[in-house]
């Protein structure tokens, strides 16, 4: 009942058009998505996976040497409480042991632009600077060249230290007599108390570092940010943007450009992360400085920030190109479901005929087997045909030969019979008579032994074919024995058939097919290779056995074979002659008994500098089993 309800809405074109299209319209759409997805997944991970790296590699920097910093920062802390406590050492021959120890430091360590001890009433009294901008040149600055700096918030925070705390200041730019120093110079400053024996504060040690080379544009990469702890830029994609905060421009900050990423980088529990908005893919990694050091005091907080834009834009192309993509296949399934549905309204109306034309396919399908299996045995045989044509010809004059002389010695003999019965016969004739005679016998005698010999030949090459039994030959001699079967064939060609297969190189195979295999193949060049009116060569060689492996060449100069044809030359029923009554089956004969009695391969390559074609026989001296090669 089910069937019968389903067999009438089939038969509906328009109802047959929706079942068969209905689906497709599910499930393209969502195929479609599930590509998008998958290329924009791959697209993101690779994407993050490459802004990890590279804003892990620019915050590792910024921590190495804010870790250098204050390590360095204790190290000469101590070394300048060591002179100024020692009482033994007059205050200028401390100031002057200080200078050069800070100097030396300063030639070891260009990166510390400054090397300070401030007084606690603020003014400078050690002062070492580094320009590592002018071949890294330390100057030791002189008492009118200080400056007070008990204004600068770093000396007021200094001064409130404990003992043996550090106080890193965020970055800024650098100031000299209360004017920004131009070019700018992004400052770190290392902060620490220097104390006498008494615990008392005798100055402030105080270390710069030059953070122009971890500023770097040129060494950067194109996205990467900066910001400091109050989301101002100390380094943007905007050379404007930067350093805000030191020219009161309030509105130059990261947290009021993006304040969503702001928000969420400074809330997140984790110092690193990634953030996917409409924006873009934001990669950033949090640098506490001094935070695993109980000694600093305060730590001041840096962020490197990486943003990736153009992913926005890649999402819409990947979607039009989807959609687009969705579209036409889903156009071109509409189309051939409207036809699918349209031929299977039409397809009950022919089912009787299909059944009977599909009857007579099989009837015709089982004759073409038996036309196939008759065609193979056929081109079998064709090789042999040509033996026996060869032959043939080849025995016709040893033969006719014979006949003539035959038919001469009877005409003299009747002759001689006549003069005999009519008394006229004398001496001198019965002598001629004689002699001519046995030079006819002579004559007869080596045009017969002649076609005996060919016979012969014709017999052991029928034979080893026939049987295909496996004994031991000698190759070269094979190869002349095809040469001589086809030499009437070759005489009446334009071409010159040429043997140079070294003698003594001994087989023990099957010398019946590979002589089926080289007529084959010397045939398939006589008929295949030149173009009408050509004149060409056909060569037969051998090289060294090798391994046990002999390769046996036949090469020709021909046209050569198209580079489209290479692969299937050796399929069966492929000719380019088959309306000159080519099978297609020759070559395919070949390769099977190559491969399959031979135990050898066939390979198909150019001719000598690239003209013509040569066919390479790669066979075993020994192969008593016809095994496959490996």
């Amino acid at each position: 009942m089910f069937s019968e309800i389903l067999g009438r809405f089939l038969k509906s074109p328009i109802k047959a058009w929706f079942l068969y299209a209905f689906p497709w319209w599910a499930l393209i759409p969502l195929g479609a998505f599930l590509l998008f997805d998958a290329h924009y997944s791959r697209e993101i991970s690779d994407t993050k996976r490459l802004q990890d790296e590279v804003v892990d590699q620019e915050n590792s920097l910024l921590e190495v040497a804010s870790n250098q910093v204050i390590r360095s920062t204790l190290i000469i802390r101590n070394i300048a409480q060591s002179i100024m406590t020692n009482n033994d050492v007059s205050r200028e021959e401390q100031q002057k042991l200080l200078s050069q120890t800070f100097l030396s430091v300063s030639s070891a360590y260009p990166q510390y632009m400054q090397i300070r001890i401030i007084l606690p009433d603020g003014n400078e009294w050690v002062r070492v600077d580094n320009n590592a901008r002018a071949n890294n040149a330390g100057i030791i600055r002189h008492n009118h060249e200080m400056q007070n700096k008990a204004k600068r918030y770093y000396v007021m925070k200094g001064m409130a230290l404990g003992k043996d705390e550090v106080f890193i200041t965020p970055f800024d730019l650098n100031m000299e007599n209360n004017q920004i120093e131009i070019p700018y110079r992004p400052t770190l400053r290392s902060v620490t108390q220097v104390r006498d024996v008494s615990g008392e504060v005798i100055g402030l040690f105080v270390l710069n570092l030059d953070g122009s080379y971890l500023f770097n544009r040129d060494q950067r990469s194109e996205n990467s940010m900066v910001i400091n702890s109050d989301g101002y830029w100390l380094l943007s994609s905007d050379i404007e943007q930067d350093w805000g905060f030191m020219f009161n421009r309030l509105n130059d900050r990261f947290s009021l450009a993006y304040p969503d990423v702001w928000e969420q980088m400074r809330q997140s529990h984790s110092s690193t992360g990634q953030i996917l908005n409409d924006q873009g893919l934001w990669t950033y990694k949090r640098l506490v400085v001094g935070k695993l050091d109980e000694l600093v005091k305060e730590s001041t907080v840096i962020y490197t920030v990486s943003v990736v834009t153009h992913l926005a834009e890649l999402r819409k192309e990947l979607i039009w190109r989807y959609s687009l993509i969705a579209l036409v296949i889903l156009i071109a399934v509409t189309f051939l479901a409207f036809a699918l549905a349209k031929a299977t309204t039409a397809l009950d109306k022919k089912s009787k005929e299909l059944n009977a034309s599909n009857k007579e396919l099989e009837r015709v399908i089982e004759q073409l087997q038996l036309s196939k299996e008759e065609l193979i045995r056929t081109e079998k045989l064709s090789s042999l045909g040509l033996l026996v044509a060869g032959i043939a010809h080849e025995l016709n004059t040893p033969i006719g030969s014979a006949m003539l002389t035959f038919r001469s010695m009877r005409e003299r003999l009747a002759e001689m019979l006549h003069s005999f019965n009519s008394g006229a016969m004398k001496r001198s004739d019965l002598d001629r008579f004689l002699h001519q005679q046995n030079e006819g016998l002579d004559l007869a005698n080596e045009g017969l032994n002649r076609a005996g010999l060919l016979i012969q030949q014709f017999k052991q090459v029928a034979s080893d074919r026939a049987n295909a039994t496996c004994h031991r030959f000698d190759l070269a001699e094979e190869v002349e024995k095809i040469s001589a079967l086809m030499k009437n064939q070759i005489h009446h060609s334009p071409h010159q058939l040429i043997l140079n297969v070294p003698p003594n190189i001994k087989m023990v195979s099957y010398p019946g097919p590979l002589g089926q295999v080289i007529q084959n193949l010397i045939q398939n060049s006589l008929v295949h290779a030149f173009d009408d009116g050509m004149s060409g060569v056909i060569e037969v060689t051998a090289t060294p056995p090798v391994n046990g492996f002999v390769d046996l060449l036949v090469t020709d100069n021909g046209g050569g074979i198209p580079a489209e044809y290479l692969k299937t030359i050796f399929d069966p029923f492929f000719t380019t002659k088959r309306n000159q009554g080519g099978t297609g089956l020759g070559l395919h004969i070949v390769h099977n008994i190559v491969h399959g009695v031979l135990g050898g391969t066939i390979r198909v390559e150019k001719g000598v500098n690239g003209v013509g074609t040569r066919l390479v026989l790669h066979l075993p001296l020994y192969n008593e089993g016809g095994a496959v090669a490996s």
